[in-house]
């Protein structure tokens, strides 16, 4: 081997020891790469957030004599802006007991069975479901029509009377009672309209959106809706003050009911102002 080494010639000698130098060069290079010893720093410390001030607050919620607004009050810390109040409605409150007056009772209710009870009654045609009720402690607050169980309608009292007034004439009740029919007949498309009551009287214009003072007061029963007319005391002038599927005027309390044909159980239940209430017995009526 030494021969053959020696047989090359200096030049090419030379030549391959500077081939095997480099490429010793590149191997260690590459074992240095791979193998040597990394810089190790310093573990970091995570800075943490500082924590915003807590904010304790004491909501007073007064509703203002106007029925909106909130007061709140309370207490802060730190440089946070204060958060802005969430409006919420202030629910009315339940009576307590000892807000009840303690002869309070509960208010009597009777339905008006005439012409419902135990009858078979047309699916076309309303049926006008009615009740008297009334309280002596506080006054009725709502009474609650229902049908197979389910509560239909919620009627409230009205008061629409100023005072009494002696202007009564039979002629002219008649007269604003057909007046009233013509015009319910013309704006609404009624039809088979009757009136429930009628009565003269003076009427109390800030409680309702009629501007008629003195006339005549109809109750009326159509297939579409329950009126409130009133008819001026010189017959002149004609007002629809309420039209809806429920009514009420003085003691007695209507929902007008229109169904598909089935069988039905009615009752009502009267409650006072103070919670105090009354169910009638059902009756049952058919509709074909």
């Amino acid at each position: 081997m030494f021969q053959k080494i020696r047989s090359l010639g200096n030049t090419t000698l030379i030549m391959l020891c500077v081939i095997i130098a480099s490429v010793l060069f590149i191997l260690f290079i590459v074992y240095k790469i791979f193998t040597g010893t990394k810089e190790i720093k310093p573990a970091e410390t995570a800075v943490l957030p500082t924590p915003s001030p807590t904010i304790t607050y004491t909501d007073t919620s007064n509703t203002n004599s106007n029925g909106s607004g909130f007061n709140i009050n309370g207490t802060e810390t730190g440089t946070t802006p204060s958060p802005t109040p969430k409006m919420t409605s202030t629910p009315t409150p339940t009576p307590t007991s000892s807000s009840v007056p303690s002869n309070n009772d509960s208010p009597s209710v009777d339905l008006i069975t005439d012409g419902i009870e135990n009858e078979t009654l047309q699916s076309s045609q309303s049926v006008y479901l009615q009740a008297n009720a009334s309280d002596s402690i506080g006054g009725v607050a709502t009474v609650d029509f229902y049908l197979n169980g389910s509560d239909k309608a919620t009627v409230e009292p009205r008061n629409i009377y100023a005072s009494t007034a002696s202007g009564w004439n039979s002629s002219d009740a008649d007269k604003a009672t057909t007046k009233a029919i013509t015009y319910l007949t013309s704006k609404y498309s009624e039809s088979n309209l009757t009136y429930a009551y009628r009565k003269y009287n003076k009427f109390d214009t800030s409680k309702n959106d009629c501007s008629i003072k003195e006339g005549y007061i109809l109750i009326m029963l159509g297939q579409k809706y329950l009126y409130d007319v009133r008819v001026s005391d010189d017959l002149a002038d004609i007002e629809v003050c309420y039209k809806g599927k429920s009514l009420n005027y003085n003691n007695r309390y209507i929902y007008m009911f229109k169904g598909s044909a089935d069988d039905y159980d009615f009752y009502a239940k009267a409650t006072d102002t103070y919670g105090a209430s009354t169910k009638t017995a059902k009756i049952s009526f058919t509709l074909k």
